[in-house]
């Protein structure tokens, strides 16, 4: 596409991007994501051109990262599709089914320790899963957000204190702006003491999603493992179970001088 009268050598890229024949697929799709490349030249130990990798076949590295990635959340083998049999299905789902009733179970507990609180201020009921599902929806978008960074190679372990910290920052910033509403909202309800006390909670669960949200992912990675698989039970577990424990333990202690 150069103009006739331009030699090759002004066209030439002395020290082109490449990729080694051996690097993971995912590099090629960083390489051209990140140069805007259309091409990436691949080659041996001796820096041997062996072949290239067009973006047309990035596309399908991405479509399929993509895919593992969001199966790997919600903990299902990449390979399920919806016309898949019967038995791939459930043998696919049956072990992340068991995990979620294990998790369940657990919050159960959490709220059947409290049972006499609960009967005696059955409001507090109302609220339980207006605070574990924003916690659970902080933790999910943390989640979602440092696997996608560790997929783009974006964190490193020189920044991760500083990606907890903000992290943190933003669980506390929406947990203070979500639990002035709902917190007015219980006050004019029930009364100032149950105001505060979903204000706190509010806030103590979003910390706790943006905290687990961002940790886990890092912590699986670390490990040499897939940071998208399982996480998002984790991070629903800890929201619910801790969500609930400190909600109901904040309404024990305020309510209880009412």
């Amino acid at each position: 596409v150069a103009q006739p009268d331009v030699e090759v050598k002004e066209l030439l890229v002395e020290a082109p991007v490449v990729i080694d024949a051996f690097a993971p697929v995912e590099d090629a799709a960083r390489s051209c994501a990140r140069y805007d490349l259309m091409a990436v030249p691949v080659v041996d130990e001796h820096h041997s051109l062996v072949g290239i990798i067009t973006v047309d076949n990035v596309l399908d590295i991405v479509e399929d990262e993509a895919t593992e990635a969001l199966y790997g959340i919600a903990g299902l083998d990449r390979q399920l599709r919806v016309s898949s049999q019967l038995s791939e299905h459930l043998s696919s789902r049956i072990p992340w089914v068991m995990i979620n009733l294990l998790t369940a179970s657990m919050a159960a507990l959490v709220v059947g320790s409290f049972e006499e609180t609960i009967q005696k201020w059955a409001f507090l009921a109302a609220f339980m899963p207006v605070i574990a599902g924003m916690g659970g929806n902080m933790g999910t978008q943390t989640l979602t957000l440092i696997t996608r960074g560790l997929a783009l190679d974006d964190v490193s372990k020189a920044l991760i204190w500083r990606i907890v910290g903000r992290q943190l920052l933003v669980g506390l910033t929406l947990g203070c702006a979500v639990g002035i509403l709902m917190g007015l909202g219980a006050w004019l309800w029930q009364g100032q003491l149950l105001g505060i006390t979903v204000f706190l909670a509010m806030i103590g669960n979003f910390i706790i999603g943006s905290l687990v949200g961002t940790i886990v992912p890092i912590a699986f990675d670390s490990l040499d493992r897939d940071p998208a698989v399982g996480s998002g039970v984790i991070v629903t577990a800890a929201t619910d179970i801790l969500g609930f424990l400190q909600f109901l333990a904040l309404g024990a202690y305020f309510l209880s001088g009412s």
